[in-house]
């Protein structure tokens, strides 16, 4: 296998010669220019030499014949800029900025040398990447160090990025990570890429390992149409590089506080007379950075910690008094990194990194629940990188990373109590996600190659990641789980279940090591001065996922039906997509070549106003939990489901009474239990998910500083994940066969779901924006966008699993895309960092977003299947309710005191959510309900925004 894909690579350069711009790298930057004499003539053979002011590194290039230099895998900082060509004034260009995953322009007009002299270059950063044909935003560290930062978590300013929503991770696993919502995703659809290394996580998406706010040197985040150097997600990709050591021992140290005397009362506080809760919050950290030996060898640490201890009001709805209250939701987190640059030689740059982080926060914690509903989520994170690019001569450069990286969660269960769940909400007794452990171990080989061809720059490479520990555990309760019909303790029960194993509760384990391959070739072509195209292809492979199913009892008997001949569409008691597939061979995703092009075309070509758009096809990694992992768990292990009683009208006692929790359980509906039945199964022949992106947009320079910006893009999402139920009953009853039950007789009693990949979603948006670059005084950035997300995968997110339940189940793959809880039609960010004088700094965030999609059903069974989750007469599409708008303003002002040098100390005060909106989320879907329509969570509880507050704090610096 592998062998074929080796023969693959060769395949595709050999096309890109066949076939017949600077291409900037993932950990570093390219810097890129014209060299013309004083008529604007061509001048070849000038060599360009650029030094980081910083730290000495130095990099030259010479032009080409038509007067184009290029400097590739520049580490981002300010260099100075030197051409020179005998017979020419030497020319210098000081503070040129070079930034990660980007290319800076910096032109030279020479004139012939009269005396010995050196002409200085004002060199200002451009406004506008012209070669860049993708959508995406650069976010600098001025902006990392000067704007408020809830919890000091660099992703929050990926909301600054047009088109980017804030919210949180929805995986409870992650309650205190912010993530950056893309083309109507979760954040679970975004590649993380820390100093070129892999920081995600395969098991329920999104930005694996934290790192100190001070080690952030900036970050590149491509929300659409990246190039082919770049995969592993459909949504967006964010590129970080880390801080390294100068040539100046450099070193700060700081501290934020907050105390419930800084604080409003929480929306939940107040609606539940509950005084204002304690909260004290400390976050602290250092750093230390410097010479080892001065223009080569370079060192950085720093170290920060989160020490929080705030409460969460609960209230159960007068369904259990004696568990209301205020309840501590503690949480620390400590981050630590390391770093090491070394310049072997000039066309050598080594780069070393370690980085550790550790926390632990309450699982679940919510309103509607008390602590014994909740868990103790603990993290530890592990990673270590290592990066060599090297210039091999002739404009080639080659990069190298490897990165090993380790990820292990634990959550323990606060009870063991039953759970019941009622339709408003209310949990109690032992989390069913309770308890539950994940490990992950990887190992990542990469390497990028670039090299230059006339007015081609092409670069190819390749990645593996061996990942031979994926390994999850968990368990759902020593208890059965009840759920209520009605907003009642006495009311009826339409569900009891209990997970284990035959003689006992068992547990889980699924074991997924899996290898992920990739294979890329781009060409940056410079068609004339004005027009450059990047075109590329992308093969991605990963294995590991067609595994061996069987031990599952539901593969069993499905394959077993499938040699019968009756998984037809004749044979199946509805039009199941996908079960074509039982009976077959398992067999991995081999076909996902991702082929991209696009194009920018500098009207007038002065960078000025600048055209640029274009198509691509994008893989994604299906991380397990949104797929395979519970089907997994039904192969690998004796765990399953070994007692089901349903009834959507109230289950009864053998006396014909309603049956209450506490009395003796009713018969089990499920027979022939030989071993526990598995809730899930999967396809035999998974597929990886995929999107095809469009873009088409401008960007024109203002004047003053100023720049516009317009895109438009669409996004059509395929094979995402869903897992749907389907063996439902036909008619109400509870010995009324399941609709599965003619066909697979050892579990065609028990509900269970299919993990197929057949879900679809599209996002179509237009974005708006206007920024100022930094200059000294004055930084700006602002957007609005107009968008529509809808899928027929999932209700919360295009890039979410889909755990649902088919609004038609005579045609469970026929129900309409819906609006995901990510559709937010008005979306507008802004935000300035302003220094007028005297050392005073004032940054404010506004952000908002139109009213957010929530589902709504009946409550009742109305078409007789089993489950209570039917539309409303005259409701056609999940998530069709409307709730209230989202509105935060953030502020941060400082207060600098200089004593020389880089010597300083300042003072700061941050607001958030300075005009106190509630915000209020996740709404009671159930007409049932007395609390349908209204929402069970506001600004200020857990795994929410703040209520307003304020932090004070002070940071020195040296």
């Amino acid at each position: 296998m592998i062998r074929r894909f080796a023969r693959l690579g060769v395949a595709l350069l050999v096309v890109a010669f066949a076939t017949a711009p600077g291409f900037a790298q993932g950990t570093n930057g390219t810097l890129t220019g014209k060299v013309t004499d004083e008529q604007g003539l061509a001048l070849p053979g000038v060599s360009v030499t650029a030094t980081h002011q910083d730290t000495g590194f130095q990099r030259s290039a010479q032009s080409d014949a038509s007067g184009v230099y290029t400097i590739n895998g520049l580490p981002f900082g300010r260099y100075e800029v030197k051409s020179n060509l005998t017979g020419f004034s030497p020319q210098t260009a000081k503070g040129v900025s070079v930034n990660v995953s980007a290319t800076t322009s910096v032109e030279f007009k020479m004139t012939v040398a009269q005396k010995t002299e050196e002409v200085t270059v004002v060199a200002e950063a451009p406004l506008v990447d012209v070669k860049d044909s993708g959508v995406g935003e650069l976010v600098t560290g001025t902006q990392i160090e000067n704007l408020p930062l809830n919890g000091r978590q660099f992703a929050n300013l990926a909301a600054l990025v047009p088109g980017v929503s804030l919210g949180f991770h929805t995986d409870p696993t992650k309650s205190t990570q912010f993530a950056p919502q893309v083309a109507g995703g979760g954040g679970r659809n975004i590649n993380y890429l820390i100093d070129g290394g892999d920081n995600n996580d395969d098991t329920v998406g999104g930005l694996v390992q934290s790192f100190p706010l001070d080690s952030i040197g900036e970050f590149n985040f491509e929300t659409q149409r990246f190039r082919a150097d770049t995969g592993r997600a459909n949504g967006g990709t964010i590129k970080v590089v880390t801080k390294g050591g100068t040539n100046d021992f450099r070193g700060s140290a700081f501290e934020l506080f907050r105390d419930k005397s800084l604080n409003g009362k929480s929306h939940t506080e107040e609606i539940n007379n509950l005084p204002k809760g304690d909260y004290r919050k400390h976050q602290y950290g250092a750093s230390l950075g410097g010479p080892i030996v001065k223009d080569k060898t370079h060192f950085f640490a720093a170290f920060e910690r989160i020490q929080q201890d705030t409460t969460q009001a609960v209230s159960t709805k007068g369904l259990f008094p004696d568990k209301d209250g205020a309840f501590a939701v503690p949480y620390r987190e400590n981050m630590a990194v390391a770093k090491l640059t070394h310049q072997l030689s000039p066309d050598h740059y080594l780069s070393l990194r370690y980085g550790f982080n550790n926390n632990s926060q309450p699982y679940g914690a919510s309103p509607s629940s008390p602590p014994e509903n909740w868990g103790l989520s603990k993290n530890t994170f592990h990673s270590a990188n290592a990066n060599l690019n090297s210039v091999l001569g002739g404009g080639k450069l080659n990069e190298f990373t490897f990165q090993f990286s380790y990820f292990l969660n634990t959550i323990s269960e606060n009870s063991h109590l039953p759970t019941e769940t009622f339709p408003n909400g209310v949990s109690v007794g032992q989390s069913v996600n309770t308890p539950q452990t994940t490990e992950q171990h990887k190992f990542q080989f990469r390497d990028d190659f670039t090299f230059s061809k006339g007015r081609h720059e092409f670069k190819v490479g390749a990645s593996f990641i061996n990942e031979p520990v994926l390994d999850i555990t968990f368990s759902t309760g020593q208890s059965p789980n009840f759920t209520h019909l009605t907003d009642s303790r006495t009311s009826a029960i339409s569900n009891i279940s209990f997970n284990g194993s035959i003689g006992g509760s068992g547990g889980s384990l699924a074991k997924i090591p899996n290898k992920q391959y990739a294979f890329y070739l781009q060409d940056g072509w410079r068609v004339t001065d004005k027009l450059t195209l990047d075109l590329g292809v992308r093969y991605d492979y990963v294995s590991g996922f067609a595994f061996d199913q069987t031990g599952n009892l539901i593969y069993k008997d499905l394959t077993a039906a499938a040699q019968r001949g009756v998984l037809t569409s004749s044979g199946l008691p509805c039009p199941c997509i996908g079960f074509e597939d039982f009976g077959k061979s398992p067999q991995e995703d081999k076909n996902n070549i991702a082929p991209r092009g696009g194009f920018t075309y500098d009207v007038k070509g002065d960078g000025n106003f600048v055209l640029r758009g274009g198509v691509g096809r994008y893989y994604d990694f299906a991380y397990t939990n949104a797929n395979i992992l519970f089907a997994v768990v039904g192969a690998q292990s004796s765990f399953g489901t070994v007692y089901l009683v349903n009834n959507t009208a109230g289950i009864r006692n053998p006396d014909g009474s309603l049956y209450q929790v506490g009395q003796p359980l009713p018969p089990n509906q499920i027979t022939n239990l030989s071993a526990p039945i598995p809730s899930h199964v999967a396809t035999p022949r998974p597929k990886q998910p995929y999107a095809d992106q469009a873009n088409l947009g401008f960007s024109k320079v203002l004047g003053h500083g100023f720049a516009l910006e317009v895109d438009g893009v669409y996004v059509k999402q395929s094979d995402l994940g869903t897992r749907p139920a389907l063996n439902r009953r036909v008619v109400i009853g509870t010995t009324t066969p399941r609709r599965f039950a003619g066909i697979l007789p050892t579990v065609g009693s028990s509900s269970w779901r299919v993990d197929l990949m057949e879900g679809h979603g599209h996002y179509k948006g237009v974005t708006l924006g206007l920024k100022k670059h930094w200059d000294g005084k004055l930084q700006l950035l602002g957007w609005y966008s107009l968008s529509d997300a809808k899928s027929s995968a999932s209700l919360r997110a295009t890039d979410e699993f889909g755990e649902y339940d088919p609004i038609d189940q005579f045609n469970p793959f026929g129900d309409p895309e819906n609006p995901t809880r990510s559709d937010f039609r008005h979306r507008v960010t802004a935000s300035a960092v302003w220094s007028p004088a005297w050392g005073l700094t004032i940054a404010p965030i506004f952000r908002y977003k139109s009213a957010q999609a929530f589902n709504i059903i009946t409550g009742v069974d109305n078409n007789r299947d089993g489950t209570n989750r039917d539309l409303p007469p005259g409701v056609t599409t999940l998530n069709s309710g409307r709730g209230a708008d989202f509105k935060q303003l953030d502020v941060r002002v400082s207060k600098k005191f200089r004593f020389g040098g880089h010597t300083q100390f300042e003072l700061i005060g941050e607001g958030f959510n300075l005009t106190n909106a509630i915000n209020p989320t996740t709404y009671v879907a159930s007409q049932a309900s007395s609390s349908f329509g209204q929402p069970t969570r506001f600004a200020g509880d857990f795994r929410q925004s703040e209520q307003r507050l304020f932090q004070i704090g002070a940071r020195f610096e040296f």
